[in-house]
């Protein structure tokens, strides 16, 4: 599609001014999306204002100056947050203890820190059976999950509508005191935060929408792409990531739950969990097109960016195959000043409850009640950069690849999480 550039006349300018006006009025804790017609999608959205903070209560103690430096921090950014502790229970018991903090209290986000309980959920997709931690089934006190034969796992739910968001962020306790800190340094303003963003899309989709931000140029005046076969080489993520760096990676690499996978010919050269704690990637915002990256009841990538590094804040990634490879209305209600729990819920009841097959282990980690250091335009009316959403022949083929790697260790089952939680399943074999 070509631009047309009109020359303004002094009405379209005086409307631009009061409309310039009225944008500066909205820009308060509830914000108006204005997007491009085909996005498909216009509202409102409320800021977070009320967080549930939800510590282990074998880690409240050592945790506990940080986690009150954090309300601290929290409070000055206008959201009233509520620390409390997990003496224990299942992800039942979680649930429901969500839902009463939204009943009572008019919760509106919760981070989850260290190891609480998690609800999981099997289906037979394109691949075959998948197991899989599930955080949305916190998500909706609403809803109805089922577990027909009664094996811990649920096998289907009625549709959802998120009421609010969960987050988590767990790891050793010196990991956990790192993160807090960096944390409190981003938000003070006291980190040396690279800026920017980077799309970096590995070999198999070098060729889809290439050119696009995908909503991120709403946020940040450059985004870098790599995009080809010859800038995406291991090398280049870990050098483009040593330094200065970006603020947001959005990233689409094959991997499994501890290794990213990153192709060279046919050959693939992995990325691990180690690597990432001693490369130190200076990123501070990831969405992980990374297959159960962030599967977070055992070790994972998703985790390691935030507690094993200097710099990484938050993550939006999947616990199973898939990812979120439409990321427009999320990176809106960043550009709006929303937080990443904010964009979560409503890039989820806009879109991803559209497809249980590949968004329903998505899950959010890190900080919930972050923003991003927006520096791009306020808003734009049309932006040509934003793509459209995907079609059925663009989905099928975006899916279809991803199912079709077959390398790497396998996750995780519920059978390992639970024999090594038996916490989580009292009066359980």
């Amino acid at each position: 599609m070509t631009k047309q550039f009109l020359r303004p006349s002094l009405r379209s300018l005086a409307l631009a001014a009061a409309g310039a006006l009225l944008w500066a009025a909205l820009l308060s804790s509830c914000s108006l999306l204005l997007l491009n017609d085909n996005s498909g999608f216009s509202g409102r959205f409320d800021r977070t204002q009320r967080l549930l903070v939800l510590v282990d209560g074998g880690r409240a103690e050592v945790l506990a100056g940080a986690l009150e430096q954090y309300r601290t921090d929290l409070t000055a950014d206008g959201i009233a947050v509520t620390i409390e502790s997990w003496t224990g229970g299942t992800a039942v018991d979680l649930r429901a203890r969500l839902a009463e903090a939204h009943r009572t209290r008019n919760m509106d986000g919760a981070l989850l820190v260290g190891g609480l309980p998690a609800a999981w959920y099997i289906r037979v997709g394109a691949n075959g059976v998948e197991q899989f931690p599930c955080d949305l089934y916190l998500m909706d006190p609403d809803s109805s999950w089922a577990d027909y034969n009664r094996d811990g796992m649920f096998e289907s739910h009625s549709p959802l509508s998120l009421k609010y968001h969960v987050s988590r962020v767990s790891g050793s306790d010196s990991g956990l005191l790192r993160y807090f800190d960096k944390n409190h340094r981003f938000r003070s303003g006291t980190m040396a935060a690279p800026s920017d963003a980077l799309v970096f899309k590995d070999d198999s989709w070098f060729d889809y929408r290439p050119g696009s931000s995908f909503g991120l140029s709403l946020i940040y005046p450059t985004v870098s792409r790599k995009e080809s076969v010859s800038v995406t080489r291991r090398t280049d993520y870990a050098s483009g990531l040593s330094g200065p760096g970006y603020e947001f990676v959005y990233q689409w690499i094959h991997s499994y739950p501890t290794a990213l996978c990153v192709q060279e010919g046919s050959l693939y050269n992995t990325f691990t969990s180690r690597d990432i704690a001693a490369v130190n990637p200076q990123g501070l915002f990831y969405n992980l097109y990374n297959c159960s990256a962030a599967r977070f009841t055992e070790q994972n990538l998703g985790m390691s960016y935030l507690t094993d590094t200097d710099w990484g804040l938050a993550v939006f990634g999947s616990t199973k195959v898939g990812g979120c490879y439409h990321p427009l209305v999320f990176n809106q209600v960043l550009s709006e000043r929303g937080t990443w729990g904010d964009a979560f819920e409503i890039w989820y009841d806009y879109y991803g409850r559209t497809s249980d097959e590949w968004f329903l282990g998505m899950v959010i980690l890190g900080d919930p009640a972050l923003s991003v250091s927006t520096r791009g335009p306020i808003y734009r009316f049309v932006d040509y950069d934003l793509p459209a959403d995907p079609d059925a022949t663009e989905i099928r083929r975006l899916e279809g690849i991803d199912l079709d790697f077959t390398l790497g260790s396998p996750p995780g089952t519920f059978d390992d999480y639970r024999r090594e939680h038996p916490e989580f399943f009292p009066g359980s074999p």
